[in-house]
């Protein structure tokens, strides 16, 4: 469980285009928590940057519209997503 007082969290546009989850934020300690918005209408996909940036949507991680994961990286930045179709949303908190 997420220690509140020491996670950093937020919401991210997602759209066809790869982009960062987030820029500048602090080292994740124990994991990062990331859910596609219940609203969105498409499928959010995860990865890495060379990998969505290069083969576009579908390559990632799947996230479907309500659906979350964790997952343990070392810097926020290192997570890129990218649209199936649209623009979406997706939120996060680092524990």
């Amino acid at each position: 469980m997420a220690n509140a007082a020491n996670s950093t969290q937020g919401q991210t546009a997602v759209t066809t285009t790869a982009a960062q989850l987030s820029t500048g934020q602090s080292n994740s300690a124990s994991g990062l928590y990331l859910y596609a918005l219940s609203g969105n209408t498409s499928t959010v996909y995860v990865g890495h940057s060379s990998s969505l940036a290069t083969s576009g949507a579908n390559i990632g991680f799947p996230l479907e519209p309500g659906k979350g994961l964790q997952v343990n990286v070392n810097n926020i930045d290192e997570l890129w997503v990218i649209s199936g179709g649209g623009s979406q949303s997706v939120g996060w908190m680092s524990a």
